[in-house]
């Protein structure tokens, strides 16, 4: 299996803003129905935050090689 190459705080912290504004978007637009299905968005907000955690890993990661 491949390795994730690690990231660094840039990219962690754009990537959380977008995740964040994502799962805002998409849960709020399911919670009123005014968007489409709402399990449908309730799975992209998961896969949002499942993405958000891999790259907070991998940040973690590079971070315990430069110690």
């Amino acid at each position: 299996m491949k390795k994730l190459k690690p990231v660094d705080l840039a990219t962690l912290i754009i990537w959380a803003v977008a995740a964040t504004v994502w799962v805002v978007r998409l849960v709020s637009g399911a919670m009123t129905g005014r968007q489409g299905t709402p399990g449908v968005d309730i799975t992209l907000a998961a896969v949002w935050t499942a993405s958000l955690c891999v790259m907070l890993y991998r940040y973690m990661r590079g971070r315990e090689g430069k110690e």
